[in-house]
């Protein structure tokens, strides 16, 4: 999966330097287009993966998109765009395509983002012809949004703004006043157009703030050292020992393809003389880092007195930003270090709260509950047995149905009766414990099918013990099972077509 998204990233840079070389606005728009459109593939890409939490998904996802937008708005136009281009004011400079796409990224993104057309089209134009109300119901879900995406979709200006803050320092305003429209324009998707996100907890945040942002930081020191020590941008040294006899006289200086003149030079016995030398300290074949005066060429050196000081504080912050950053991480990852050597066992208490307790507050806790999601249902097939679960424990509700139309067991027991399979060997078992009542006698014994003896609370390291099937508890991977997609295909084309045959699930059974 990481080659195929490598393989993308690697021929998406050659569309856009292609883009660019065809017109000043070509390269950002398709920067921004691409940016849109990838995480569509990265999200198939990534399906491909096995991932035993959702979390775990959305980390991935997170990885791929991330880095491609990375590269794809900062690195590539830093790659593809001349050494000397980089101060120019012309249509092929680098500070022109730096506001192109900071003002792509506002308007193309954010109008796609606020029109909606998507979700327009399925809501006004597919849902009125839906044969069914689940159809119907299926196209208002609104339009399928990934955390990971919309957390990419806010990091990549921030690193688009570090990447070149030493060369264009508007680019920090910009990417104040881009972050306050996508703020807004997000908003507007989450109260309007977009489905409903499962809670995922702080998986994202938590790794985009130890990685992302540290990340950034450690390229906006190194970069802003390197694009200093690159002033003035033209590859030239002055030199001493040229005469410049041979050259004395008027010349026009014209544009190269056009000849258009654009300024005429008079050159006599005392005007100086230049020869080549490379300023850009990143290709250097010779020591270039940190990028500091010392490390200039010898006999090359090109760097005024103030440049000079300049370089060398940028230089040596950017050492110390990176051997903080490094020390950091080698920190946080010492306790995962120490447990190859010696295990650390760690007791845990039982918790103080109580399922009594928690039932108390209105059912806002909800169970984990196996589901398989299908394109042919508004709500997600329950791989479970809905007879020993309450309502409130599932997260939603159908206002049409109970939650036993959704028991994809229920299909199976019709399925393979008659065959000799148990229903029960194929599906988790979840059964949920209610606290009715509180006894203050701790000695008084529960009965069955309420709260154990005591004062009538559970807690929830007795429950694991009292539960029939602890593995229903647990979480499982994002994928379900084959059994169970079987279960749910069974199901789907059963509700479609109103009728069923037995020997389409002969593979379940066997």
């Amino acid at each position: 999966a990481n080659s195929i998204c490598l393989g993308a990233m690697i021929l998406i840079a050659l569309i856009i330097k292609y883009c660019y070389s065809v017109g000043e606005l070509f390269g950002p728009t398709a920067i921004s287009v691409f940016n849109v459109g990838y995480p569509e593939f990265a999200k198939v890409v990534t399906r491909l993966e096995s991932h035993r939490s959702e979390g775990n998904f959305q980390t991935s996802l997170y990885l791929k998109i991330a880095l491609f937008r990375w590269v794809n708005t900062a690195v590539v136009v830093t790659i593809i765009t001349p050494f000397t281009k980089t101060l120019t004011d012309d249509d092929q400079g680098l500070i022109k395509a730096i506001y192109n796409i900071f003002f792509a990224e506002l308007v193309t993104t954010t109008s796609i983002a606020l029109a909606d057309p998507v979700g327009h089209f399925r809501r006004h134009v597919l849902a009125p012809r839906a044969k069914t109300q689940d159809g119907m119901n299926l196209q208002m879900l609104g339009s399928e949004v990934e955390l990971a995406e919309r957390y990419t979709n806010m990091t990549k200006i921030i690193f688009l703004a570090f990447w070149y803050a030493a060369i264009y320092p508007a680019s920090l305003f910009m990417c104040s006043f881009l972050l306050f429209v996508k703020f807004y324009s997000d908003r507007f998707g989450l109260m309007r157009t977009w489905k409903h996100v499962p809670p995922l907890g702080n998986r994202i945040s938590s790794f985009s703030r130890k990685y992302f942002f540290t990340t950034a930081i450690c390229a906006l020191a190194v970069v802003s050292s390197y694009a200093w020590a690159g002033f003035p941008y033209d590859n030239l040294c002055q030199a001493s020992d040229t005469s410049t006899i041979l050259y004395e006289g008027v010349w026009d200086l014209t544009t190269a393809g056009t000849g258009t003149i654009v300024h005429e030079q008079r050159v006599n016995h005392l005007s100086p003389s230049y020869r080549y030398c490379l300023q850009d300290m990143l290709r250097q074949k010779e020591r270039n880092f940190p990028a500091i005066a010392k490390n200039q060429p010898t006999g090359n050196e090109w760097m005024t007195e103030t440049q000079e000081d300049v370089t060398s504080v940028y230089g040596w912050t950017a050492v110390g930003v990176l051997a903080l950053v490094g020390c950091a991480f080698v920190w946080s990852w010492t306790d995962s270090i120490a447990e190859c050597f010696y295990h650390k066992h760690e007791p845990t208490e039982p918790t103080e709260h109580s399922f009594y307790d928690l039932q108390l507050n209105g059912g806002s806790i909800t169970a984990y509950v196996p589901v398989v999601k299908s394109n042919l249902f508004s709500y997600p097939l329950l791989a479970c047995n809905t007879d020993e679960i309450e309502d409130h424990n599932y997260g939603w509700t159908d206002s049409d149905r109970l939650h036993e139309y959704y028991d994809l067991t229920k299909d199976a027991e019709f399925l393979v009766e008659g065959i000799g399979i148990s229903v029960k060997e194929r599906f988790s078992r979840i059964v949920f414990y209610p606290a009715k009542y509180r006894t203050p006698n701790p000695s008084t014994s529960g009965t069955s099918g309420g709260p154990p003896a005591g004062d009538g609370t559970l807690s929830l390291s007795r429950m694991r013990r009292r539960t029939p099937s602890a593995s229903a508890l647990m979480p499982t991977s994002r994928a379900p099972s084959a059994n169970l997609a079987k279960v749910a295909s069974y199901r789907s084309a059963m509700d479609v077509d109103g009728n069923s045959d037995n020997s389409s699930f002969a593979s379940f059974a066997e």
